[in-house]
């Protein structure tokens, strides 16, 4: 039988089986007849066709139903107790050298802070600053040394505290990325403030009495480590994580730097993500517990030293009882992680989660076009603004302030004149039509540089993404709480406008009218990407934050050198924490547009089946370097 009239004779069969197989409630009966029909079908396809795309077709069919028929289930709580009685504590073994390091390097560092607030009393206010060692003794006076812990209310407390935690955390570990240095550094000076703000309290009660020492030393120890046991056994074990990250730079034995830091990444995000509940229950006791400091002294013991039980039974004790018992899962052969070369389909319906992974995959392929010009144009551009704006209103820069929204550009509220919007509108959307060309050119058959077809592509749409872009703007800087909440909703249809604007052709009004209607046809897609990438770019801006920390660490380590000068340090900090907001603007947003253009050309394909069409025109075409496309029979 000839190829075509065998197509002919069977097609309706299989267009069935498709459509049965599409549905989530399958007739059992008919689903197992038409695949056994299916498999002779296939059988005999590889027989007389075997070098035919019909074959392809028919093995794509069967391997479909098989691998839906016999995946193994899911069972997440099964998962979820694995990673709890086994995963983890065989990662806490395994990386038990580098969690004992940091414990060391913190017990130093806190004697050290202990020695030298002993010999020199103004130590403390070096490390804590003199503003909260003022307050601390005004409350010393009144006779409430722990009134700290009772000027917020418990819910607030609780949201500042578990996410700052949470931020120490996270900067501890990526730090380790600097060669393990970095994580070992960031412990150390933790240790010496806890050292430093322990000791200050007897050393402040010896300037009175020896008794007044004793006492104000006891309430303070029954009064912070009631929530540091857990919070600070937490950031050491967060440093033994950022260590063993680093490990895999230092060490990376047969494999590459790369491929080791890959390996290590994972293992120290294992322990991270073991820390959250704990951290999150230190954020409890710190916000509800501790407060209460006229609470009985038996209590308090009973909390600091359960606290102390259960982190040193569950982090130290329970995985060498884990790792006697598994001592075949001990030591690691893990494989290099293998990226294969996979094509990005332009159109294609994508679910979610599709779109998420294809967005990072198409940013390693097409970042080569973006990167030098966010790099080398883009953000000098925005430093410029910023510079800008200095000269306009100096006085507004020369304020304490830190934003965490690096959409607000980190301009302080004064300076955000119509010179910043306008300005920031630029920036943005040039950035957003920078990603867009390199989207496009990637697509594209062009022959022409890369920079010569970029500047007549910015030049010519970047204009046109100025809308959403400027809504955003708007949005993030003016709306309430209650409108800020409620645009959510909105926003993925706003980031679904960036790529079309710039790259669909026609009138202009009717362009935003036809990305609108299909940014709404595609919302609950749209809305689970953004969700995602908002939580990934939440997490990194925890990260940049800490390097915002940095920024101030630097500028008072400077102030320590020129007490004297008519330097403005608030200055000095704001530029630090600008330039950091900036880089971190412009390298989070193209992840958007990445991500909200694959979100179009899924509706796109929805709507119009464009590649489908492609791929029927590429049918029975001969292929020198595949065999799933071949040529028809001519008769």
């Amino acid at each position: 039988m000839k190829e075509t009239s065998f197509i002919q004779q069977n097609k309706d069969k299989w267009k069935r089986f498709e459509d049965l197989n599409r549905q989530k409630s399958k007739d059992p009966d008919e689903i197992s007849r038409l695949f056994v029909e299916i498999t002779e079908d296939l059988s005999y396809a590889r027989t007389f066709y075997p070098k035919r795309s019909v074959r392809v077709y028919l093995n794509f069919l069967a391997q479909n139903v098989f691998s839906s028929l016999y995946k193994i289930k899911s069972r997440p709580f099964s998962k979820l107790l694995h990673f709890w009685t086994e995963s983890l504590p065989l990662e806490l073994y395994r990386s038990r050298r580098n969690l004992l390091i940091s414990f060391i390097l913190f017990s130093v560092a806190a004697l050290i802070g202990v020695i030298s607030s002993y010999t020199d009393i103004n130590f403390s206010r070096v490390i804590l600053g003199d503003g909260y060692v003022e307050m601390t003794n005004d409350f010393i006076e009144k006779g409430d040394p722990m009134a700290v812990y009772k000027q917020q209310a418990s819910t607030p407390m609780f949201l500042r505290i578990f996410f700052n935690n949470l931020q120490v955390s996270l900067f501890c570990f990526i730090l380790g990325i600097l060669y393990s240095v970095g994580s070992a550094f960031f412990i150390f000076y933790n240790g010496v403030m806890v050292g430093a703000f322990q000791s200050y309290f007897y050393f402040k009660g010896m300037s009175i009495s020896s008794t007044m020492a004793k006492t104000l030393l006891w309430t303070s120890f029954l009064t912070i480590w009631i929530h540091g046991a857990i919070e600070i056994s937490a950031i050491v074990i967060a440093g033994g994580a950022g260590i063993t990250l680093g490990n895999g730079l230092l060490f990376p034995g047969t494999y590459t730097r790369l491929q080791s830091l890959q390996l290590t990444a994972k293992r120290g995000l294992k322990i991270m993500m073991g820390l959250i509940p704990f951290i999150f229950i230190a954020a409890v006791f710190e916000s509800w517990v501790t407060r209460h400091t006229e609470m009985d002294v038996y209590a308090k013991l009973f909390i600091i030293i359960g606290s102390f039980l259960i982190m040193i039974s569950y982090f130290v004790l329970y995985p060498i009882y884990v790792a006697r018992r598994n001592g075949n899962k001990i030591d690691l052969n893990e494989e290099a992680p293998f990226q294969p070369t996979k094509k990005i389909e332009r159109y294609k319906i994508r679910q979610a989660n599709e779109i998420f992974s294809d967005a990072f995959l198409l940013h390693r392929h097409v970042s080569a076009y973006f990167r030098r010009i966010i790099w080398l144009l883009i953000i000098p551009l925005n430093m410029l603004l910023l510079a800008g704006l200095m000269l306009l209103v100096p006085e507004e820069f020369k304020k304490e302030y830190f934003s965490y929204l690096a959409i607000t550009q980190s301009y302080p509220a004064g300076a955000y004149t119509a010179l910043a919007f306008f300005g920031s509108l630029f920036v943005l959307s040039l950035n957003v039509v920078t990603v867009s060309h390199a989207i496009y050119y990637h697509f594209s058959d062009k022959t022409i540089p890369v920079w010569k077809s970029w500047r007549k592509y910015s030049l010519r749409n970047t204009w046109k993404v100025a809308l959403p872009v400027a809504i955003l703007l708007l949005y993030f800087r003016y709306a309430s709480e209650a409108v800020l909440f409620l645009g959510i909703g909105l926003a993925p249809v706003v980031f679904f406008m960036f790529f079309p604007l710039a790259n669909e052709k026609g009138n202009y009004f009717t362009r935003i009218s036809s990305t609108i209607s299909l940014g709404f046809k595609s919302w609950s897609n749209s809305f689970l990407v953004m969700l995602v990438i908002s939580l990934l770019v939440f997490c990194f801006t925890l990260i940049f934050s800490g390097f915002a920390m940095v920024g101030h660490i630097i500028t008072e380590t400077i102030q320590w050198h020129f007490v004297n000068s008519d330097i403005n340090f608030y200055l000095v900090q704001n530029i630090i924490i600008g330039t950091i907001m900036i880089v971190f603007l412009h390298l989070m947003l193209p992840v958007y547009t990445l991500a909200f253009a694959l979100a179009y050309y899924s509706q796109k394909e929805k709507e119009e089946a464009v590649g489908l069409f492609e791929r029927l025109d590429r049918f029975g075409k001969k292929s020198k370097s595949y065999e799933t496309e071949f040529e028809l029979d001519e008769d």
